[in-house]
């Protein structure tokens, strides 16, 4: 009884090892995703893109919508949702139109909309291409 089950688990490690392995490449699997949702020629129809989404903390969480016009412009809107009822009713938002960005932050000093610095544009430029 011995001698059959160490030979049927020798026969079956063998024929293991002598099998190839058919595994898939990243840029398979990822080509199949692509084709599988459609294709690229069906993404490069899409012009705009928006994204919603909530990050969560220990004083509260945050709601966050952001727009995005391929190419052209982004805009984030964010409302806080936190312990102290302060800020729970002010809207932060974000935007940029090509060159020029302005942000509009409650907490700050002077409560106005400001223009966004040239570092805070170029961060948002990198996500003007979504894809």
């Amino acid at each position: 009884m011995r001698m059959k089950l160490f030979f049927n688990l020798f026969f079956i490690i063998a024929i293991i090892n002598w099998l190839p392995i058919f595994a898939q490449s990243t840029d398979e699997i990822i080509n199949n995703h692509i084709a599988a949702i459609g294709g690229n020629e069906n993404w490069e129809k899409i012009k705009s893109l928006k994204i919603e989404g909530t990050l969560k903390g220990d004083i509260g969480h945050i709601t966050i919508t952001k727009r995005i016009l391929k190419g052209k412009a982004i805009r984030n809107d964010l409302q806080m949702h936190g312990r102290t009822s302060v800020r729970n009713d002010k809207k932060y938002y974000v935007i940029l139109n090509g060159k020029n960005g302005w942000k509009y932050m409650p907490d700050n000093k002077n409560n106005t909309i400001l223009s966004l610095y040239e570092s805070e544009i170029t961060q948002l430029e990198d996500e003007l291409d979504y894809e």
